[in-house]
C-alpha cells in the first residue's frame, strides 16, 4: 500500500466526518513527508485519533513471534529465526521493530534462565520453560495480528520498547 493508497483512505474518513479538518491537515502533511523520506510508509500512526496498521506488518509481527515455535523442531532455530526476522524488516515499520525487540527480550531471557537453571542444578525447572515459551510465543503472536505489542511476562527488561 502506497502513500496515495493511505491519503484516499484519509479523505474517506474526513468526508464521514472520522477526522476533523485539523486532523486531516495533520496526518495529510505526515503522510506527504513519509512518501518522500528514503524508507516510504515508515510509520502508522496517521493522526492522534486514527492508526492504521497495515496487513503486511500485522503478518511480519505476527510471524516473528510464532517463529520462535522453531525451538520445538530445530532447537536453536527458535532463538535465531525470529531474531533474524526483525533483522531484515526492522527498518520497514515501527510496530515491526517493537515487535523484535519485545521477542529478542524474551530470547535472552530464556537464555539466561536455562544458563541460571543449569549453573544451581535446578534443572527439574528446564522442562517448564518450554512451554511457557511456547504459550507466550502464540499470546504475542495472537496480540501482534490484533495490531498490540505485548511485553512478555518474566521478561527481563533489557531494551525499552518505546
Amino acid at each position: 500500500m502506497g502513500y496515495m493508497d493511505d491519503l484516499q483512505k484519509l479523505y474517506k474518513l474526513k468526508r464521514a466526518g472520522a477526522v476533523s479538518d485539523a486532523e486531516f491537515q495533520k496526518a495529510k502533511d505526515i503522510l506527504l513527508r513519509r512518501s518522500k523520506s528514503p524508507g516510504g510508509r515508515i510509520g502508522n500512526k496517521i493522526s492522534d485519533g486514527v492508526k492504521q496498521i497495515s496487513s503486511d506488518e500485522k503478518k511480519w509481527s505476527t510471524l516473528i513471534h510464532y517463529s520462535q515455535l522453531g525451538v520445538f523442531f530445530f532447537h536453536v532455530f527458535g532463538a535465531v529465526a525470529p531474531l533474524v526476522l526483525w533483522q531484515m524488516k526492522k527498518d520497514e515499520s515501527p510496530m515491526i521493530y517493537k515487535h523484535g525487540i519485545v521477542v529478542a527480550i524474551l530470547v535472552i531471557s530464556v537464555s539466561i534462565y536455562y544458563v541460571a537453571l543449569k549453573v544451581f542444578r535446578a534443572t527439574e525447572i528446564i522442562p517448564l520453560l518450554l512451554p511457557l515459551w511456547a504459550g507466550f510465543s502464540i499470546l504475542g503472536g495472537i496480540k501482534a495480528n490484533a495490531g498490540k505489542v505485548w511485553p512478555y511476562p518474566l521478561s527481563i527488561p533489557f531494551f525499552s520498547t518505546d
